[in-house]
């Protein structure tokens, strides 16, 4: 813990240089003006990677300060940029409870770093080109104090880096049959859980560059309890060129559905389901849910399901299971 935390508070921040929207500014938080006693909420634990995001990290970091959340651990774990992001992240150490700068293995290696710093009793990652909205962090709490082994989802908005008034609402919220075979998954920065399922499920797989989330909900989802869905819309999620989701390649793209395809039958296989199994499955729920809509595309099957295919079928998938161990 930073002792330099103990006695600021978001009034106390560095000038929002004029700009007057959230975060820049604390109207409309829920808990900024709070005076409260910290013990009566439970210890929130949010992390945030970064590398080389010297350009949203500030927003990133305001948004997270700014909920005036009194019993807040936030943690920055930056690669070893060599941008405006360590600038940044000093600008704002005395109200972050550790932060480092170093090289690392990529963005799960991150992540998992800073849990290890972690000492909360309700963790999140944010990741540093996303944030959150105002009064997120207490509606969460409310939501989550003394519970166990829970998770919570919420709502995010998608909001256009082109177009800042373009936003969409992201409200998946998913069973698990809709997960584990239509590939489906939460909104990432709105999902919330309790430390005791971290435990549980260890760590992101690093190995699994754009499926690691979709793998630790997979997992947490068999450990948890209990899953709330709220409607609150917790964060906001940065539409731009640059994310890793946007493909520059048609291999990135099959990279991705490959380790979708991977996390998937594995997690079918831990639940006892074979991959022939999983295949007749996943087609029937299409051709069932074509007959619903009447949108008879769905019939062809999709690029998860090809992917799938191939991963069970063809020789790269050994060398592959072999190299994630």
């Amino acid at each position: 813990m930073n002792p330099n935390t103990k006695n600021l508070t978001v009034q106390d921040l560095p000038s929002a240089n004029g700009k007057l929207s959230w975060p820049w500014t604390p109207e409309g938080s829920t808990s900024a003006s709070k005076q409260a006693d910290p013990f009566e909420y439970p210890r929130m634990s949010i992390v945030t990677p970064s590398y080389q995001q010297g350009e949203y990290l500030e927003e990133t970091i305001r948004s997270v300060l700014l909920q005036g959340y009194p019993n807040l651990e936030y943690i920055v774990i930056d690669g070893g940029s060599t941008d405006r992001s360590v600038e940044i992240i000093q600008k704002y150490a005395p109200w972050l409870s550790y932060w480092e700068s170093e090289k690392d293995r990529g963005q799960s290696h991150a992540i998992n770093k800073g849990f290890a710093k972690a000492t909360g009793d309700i963790y999140c990652w944010l990741n540093s080109d996303d944030g959150f909205l105002p009064g997120s962090l207490e509606a969460v709490a409310q939501s989550m104090i003394n519970r166990k082994r829970t998770m919570i989802v919420g709502v995010s908005k998608i909001r256009s880096e082109l177009d800042w008034h373009e936003e969409k609402i992201d409200r998946r919220h998913p069973t698990y049959d809709e997960m584990l075979y239509d590939g489906r998954t939460f909104p990432q920065p709105s999902v919330f859980w309790t430390n005791d399922l971290w435990e549980l499920v260890s760590c992101l797989r690093e190995e699994l560059f754009y499926a690691m989330d979709y793998d630790i909900w997979l997992r947490m989802l068999t450990k948890a309890e209990e899953v709330i869905f709220s409607e609150y819309i917790f964060s906001y999620e940065r539409s731009h060129p640059e994310q890793k989701m946007m493909f520059k390649s048609e291999v990135e793209e099959e990279i991705y559905y490959l380790q979708k395809a991977y996390v998937i039958l594995h997690a079918a296989k831990l639940n006892g389901i074979g991959p022939l199994d999983w295949f007749v499955k996943s087609y029937s729920r299409r051709v069932s849910n074509a007959i619903k809509t009447g949108v008879y595309t769905n019939l062809y099957s999709s690029k998860l399901q090809k992917a799938a295919f191939r991963a069970v079928f063809y020789e790269n998938y050994i060398s592959w299971k072999q190299l994630i161990g």
